[in-house]
């Protein structure tokens, strides 16, 4: 046999030459099988380290803002002088995330489902409610975006993950007694998990072929016996499903890491989230099927190794200490060794595209790593293909995947307004509380001038060896200083006096002017407030939209003006293009009211001149419903179309009547022939009420003649 060519895997024959060979392996023929768990750790660990390289250097500026956000500063001792630290940054933000919010949530809808073909438009209906419920009512979609969007106006980035959750409501139930057959149905549940029976077998001999066997001369034989079995105190524990929906969190940025050279989600080739998990937890995913290796967990928590070097808890320390807390992570409390399950080991979950099979394609894959463990190496489980990471960026910066945000904008303001407020308030203490020239042989009585009080008195011996030493009053100043520096921050973030309503200054008093004005400063927040729903709050949507779709199996209750609306799986299954519905602002919905009131003060001139139907009137007064923030304009108003088909239907009931039996409904007499007058009541007028009399209203009693 000749010999294998080292490399190849395997050896040449007269149909395979070594030139078949060579293009062989140019071609990378796998020959080893799918890789080791070394190897895809050691894949993924790379990556790992590249992203923290990244991190490393966007910390330091996180620690930052976050001290610009909160009013600290590095030199906070100044023994005798002022510290005040401007605050600018954080009125920016306050004041602009109020505004956010009423965009987002100034209706029940924040999403709109929109069917692509006409069979899909009911299904995008049903598919919002879903949607804006589960976000809203069932995450506590409010409080989670205001601390999105504040990750995003203070870091210029805020990073959230959407999964698949289902909730388990467990409850215990006990059986005296059960039979075999009802206790084998009972177990086949697999919701149901048995914790506890005892179990009685009696054998009951049966009486083979009887006396049939002996009428034939047939030797009888005797059966196996039966076993029948009784089940006694049997406690059973059943998982009930309360709920299955889409789970939304907020992530901090530092347990967000990403491809150092992606310029947009899309464009990262790898998403990592770094997650603490007890051992409990570790142990639960491995009975579902999700983790593997726990054991090897164990090990590492019970040894107290660390799984990383620790630069994301640092971060969050720093956080604690701004703030003049002790960092509970610091505070052990589970280094019982009887207490195993309360360990906590550093999992990085890693998203991104590998190349499994050798064959070159990529395919979307999710990796678990701790430590050099790897406890999960699965393909992407959901039907988007996607890492489930969804991101926001206030401002956009040029080809960067970070976005500036409001401490990176008014970083240098703030910094000039803390310099100038603090040199005014040293120079009006000093102004207060001087400093004195002395003469040392006048033998003055030091401790009066170092605490002065009012109505003190300094004793000398020598008249006129004390003086003053008063400092230039830079009050005016500074005062304008501050004043310019304020209008350049307010130039800088769009956020005025007029949309704070701190300005009382104004030379423009009239209605039109301050909406004018106040939708010019908006216009900066309406940019914040698109750029949001573009860049993540759609993708977020887009992704909910999909997990719906592929997982959820049980009907959905939904509310609808206090109604409850059953949505079954079904109900939602089609093509929808995902709308997120950004409202306008205060100013411009008032201006909008304003010309519907116009219109409806116009509607009777241009009635009469044949420009403007109910029709017409009925939109207008929608509209303006809607500008006072009412969504339910049913409740107020009925659509003309409708009033015209009930008439017409009721037109139409009211001739069968009086076909059938020559009376009219209304209370009319219907003419006989023959009979000009119509009768005592007078001809009947079809469509028209009597005059009084018997007639009264549709629907009351009638006292017909004829």
């Amino acid at each position: 046999m000749p010999d294998l060519i080292e490399g190849a895997g395997y050896e040449p024959t007269e149909a395979v030459d070594a030139t078949t060979v060579s293009l062989l392996d140019e071609k990378n023929v796998d020959t080893e099988g799918p890789p080791s768990e070394e190897t895809i750790v050691r894949w993924i660990k790379a990556d790992i380290d590249d992203a923290e390289e990244l991190q490393d250097e966007l910390r330091e500026i996180r620690r930052q803002c976050y001290q610009l956000y909160r009013g600290k500063n590095a030199d906070k001792e100044r023994e005798g002088r002022s510290n005040i630290v401007s605050t600018e940054i954080m009125n920016a933000v306050e004041w602009v995330i109020p505004s956010l919010m009423r965009i987002y949530f100034q209706s029940d809808q924040i999403v709109v489902c929109e069917g692509m073909g006409p069979e899909d438009v009911p299904k995008g209906e049903q598919m919002t409610r879903v949607l804006n419920d589960m976000f809203t009512r069932r995450q506590g979609g409010f409080i989670k975006c205001l601390k999105w969007f504040k990750d995003a106006l203070v870091y210029g980035l805020g990073a959230g993950k959407i999964t698949w959750e289902e909730e388990f409501q467990e409850s215990e139930l006990y059986y005296k007694e059960l039979p075999e057959d009802a206790f084998d149905l009972l177990t086949s549940d697999p919701t149901i998990h048995v914790e506890h029976y005892v179990v009685e077998e009696e054998e009951q001999e049966t009486a083979g072929l009887g006396k049939l066997a002996t009428m034939f001369g047939i030797p009888s034989q005797p059966s196996e016996p039966l076993v029948k079995k009784t089940y006694s105190d049997v406690r059973v524990t059943e998982a009930v499903k309360t709920y299955e929906g889409i789970a939304f969190e907020v992530l901090p940025l530092e347990d967000y890491l990403y491809d150092p050279k992606a310029e947009d989600t899309g464009d990262c080739d790898y998403q990592i989230h770094r997650v603490e998990l007890s051992i409990d937890e570790c142990l639960r995913r491995e009975e579902e099927g999700i983790y593997k290796n726990v054991d090897e967990l164990i090990s590492i928590a019970q040894t107290g190794q660390e799984p990383n070097d620790g630069r994301g808890d640092a971060e969050e320390a720093e956080r604690y200490a701004e703030n003049n807390r002790t960092d509970p992570n610091s505070i052990n409390t589970t280094n019982d060794p009887d207490q195993i399950g309360r360990q906590k080991v550093t999992v990085y979950e890693w998203w991104g595209d590998l190349d499994i099979d050798g064959t070159g394609k990529l395919k979307p894959y999710v990796v678990a790593v701790c430590e050099d463990v790897l406890i999960r190496c699965d393909p992407n489980p959901y039907n988007h293909q996607n890492p489930p990471f969804v991101t926001l960026r206030p401002m956009l910066d040029i080809h960067t995947f970070e976005g500036i945000g409001m401490a990176d904008l008014l970083k240098e303001e703030q910094q000039t307004l803390t310099a100038i407020t603090r040199q005014y308030l040293d120079n009006l203490s000093w102004q207060n509380n001087g400093m004195w020239e002395t003469d040392r042989n006048a033998r003055v009585e030091m401790s009066s001038l170092l605490k002065p009080r009012p109505g003190g008195v300094v004793r000398t011996d020598r008249i006129g060896s004390v003086k003053s030493l008063a400092p230039p009053d830079i009050a005016s100043q500074a005062l304008q200083g501050i004043e310019f520096m304020r209008d350049a921050c307010q130039a800088k973030s769009g956020v005025t006096r007029y949309s704070q309503g701190l300005d009382a200054d104004s030379l423009n008093k009239t209605a039109t002017g301050i909406t004018a004005i106040m939708s010019k400063s908006d216009a900066r927040i309406e940019l914040i407030a698109r750029t949001f729903a573009e860049t993540g709050v759609r993708d977020l949507f887009v992704m909910a939209n999909s997990l719906v779709q592929q997982f959820m199996t049980m009907d959905y209750s939904v509310r609808v003006y206090g109604e409850p609306i059953q949505v079954a799986p079904d109900d939602v299954k089609g093509n929808f293009d995902i709308i997120v519905s950004v409202g306008t602002n205060p100013g411009r919905q008032e201006q909008i009211a304003q010309q519907m009131l116009q219109l409806i003060n116009m509607s009777g001139a241009l009635m009469q001149n044949g420009v403007m139907t109910a029709d017409n009137m009925y939109q207008i007064v929608i509209k303006l419903l809607e500008c006072w923030g009412h969504k339910d304009t049913e409740h107020y108003l009925t659509d003309p179309q409708v009033m015209q088909q009930m008439q017409g239907t009721i037109q139409g009931l009211r001739q069968q009547i009086i076909q059938l039996t020559g009376v009219d409904p209304f209370g009319q007499q219907q003419q006989q022939p023959g009979n000009a007058g119509g009768g005592p009541g007078g001809p009947g007028i079809p469509g028209q009420m009597p005059a009084g009399g018997s007639g009264g209203p549709p629907g009351a009693p009638q006292t017909l003649s004829g």
